[in-house]
């Protein structure tokens, strides 16, 4: 799932096309000739593929864990990067938890916490 690219991107998806799911925040955003144009120079056109298009980050959320066949509710490892260039602070759900305290090279910030949604869209999440 990938929920939005940045304006530093300009537009230029490539890679949206690894994601099962986006959402229209991102689709509205894609500059094609850009896209496009990375696809023609490295010969690659799996990256530039459109995943299926959520109206919002709440939605797109509840079609990604939807369409995780043969996970159990409330089973399902996810991890919540901010962006790909800042992967010092991340989220996971609770199922990732054990693996989390394992890991010598991660450190619990914070305690669990429901992410709410306003009108689709994560409220203070990176706070």
């Amino acid at each position: 799932m990938i929920l939005d690219v940045t304006d530093e991107s300009h537009g230029n998806t490539n890679g949206v096309g690894m994601a099962d799911v986006t959402t229209r925040k991102l689709f509205d955003k894609i500059d094609f000739i850009s896209m496009y144009t990375n696809c023609f120079t490295s010969t690659e056109i799996e990256p530039a593929k459109i995943p299926m298009v959520a109206r919002n980050t709440e939605d797109a959320v509840r079609i990604a864990v939807k369409l995780c066949n043969g996970i159990k509710s409330k089973q399902h490892k996810i991890v919540w990067i901010k962006n790909t260039m800042e992967l010092g602070k991340i989220l996971v759900s609770e199922p990732l938890l054990p693996e989390v305290e394992k890991n010598p090279k991660l450190e619990i910030l914070t305690g669990t916490k429901e992410i709410e949604f306003k009108k689709g869209e994560p409220v203070d999440i990176w706070r």
